[in-house]
């Protein structure tokens, strides 16, 4: 933005606050002079001839001071005098919000749409993140079931090779491979998807048994635990 358009902002800007005054002004039933003298009774005066000029669009520009005593005087919030009651308001040069987004904005506070939506994208991700810890327990609680206290599992070399020998025997060790394999790769998409939250919304138990199960496949892959 050009100093030309930056300078008509700022005379744009002070006849919305100019009008502000004078609406809340009237509201109250109060003259121009009774605002300079209450203006000066705060200690900031300001003349009569300065809020009228104002109000009348014969003045340019107001300060951030006056427009805190005016508010002050008037009774009313800062907000109320820089902002419109309805619609919307350009209170930066290219910045044009409505009161309550205009208030966020001065008070630093984010934007309640910006807030709805964080909030939404929280539930979702807490959604997420019970599913996975479902997942998780019940993917626990069967490796439980067949590795036993000892957490021991029947050897790889107890079972058939792909491509090997072939028996006509059965096996009685084929089942719990079969379960054993199933059990992994529920733990690995389980631990995939735990992978994938943004840690500051897991919970502690979510934490911890991420952290085991990730134990459990180390030590798998060390042989500490066959299977």
């Amino acid at each position: 933005m050009d100093e030309v358009s930056a300078a008509d902002w700022a005379v744009r800007y002070t006849q919305v606050v100019a009008a502000q005054v004078r609406y809340y002004r009237n509201l109250r039933g109060v003259s121009a002079q009774w605002l300079s003298d209450r203006s000066a009774e705060l200690g900031m005066p300001i003349a009569r001839a300065v809020i009228s000029n104002m109000e009348n669009g014969k003045r340019e520009s107001i300060s951030i001071g006056e427009v805190l005593c005016l508010a002050k005087a008037l009774e009313v919030a800062p907000i109320d005098l820089l902002t419109v009651q309805d619609g919307k308001t350009e209170v930066a040069p290219g910045l044009t919000l409505d009161r309550v987004s205009a208030a966020g904005w001065i008070a630093g506070t984010p934007d309640p749409a910006a807030l709805s939506k964080a909030a939404a994208d929280l539930a979702r991700a807490q959604d997420d993140a019970e599913r996975a810890h479902r997942r998780v327990e019940e993917a626990s609680r069967r490796l439980g079931d067949l590795l036993g206290p000892d957490l021991s599992a029947p050897p790889l070399e107890a079972f058939p090779r792909a491509g090997g020998s072939q028996t006509s025997q059965p096996n009685p060790g084929t089942d719990e491979l079969r379960q054993v394999a199933g059990i992994r790769e529920a733990i690995g998409a389980a631990l995939e998807h735990l992978d994938g939250l943004d840690e500051e919304t897991m919970s502690d138990n979510e934490k911890t048994l991420a952290a085991a199960l990730r134990q459990v496949c180390a030590a798998v892959q060390r042989g500490e635990i066959r299977g």
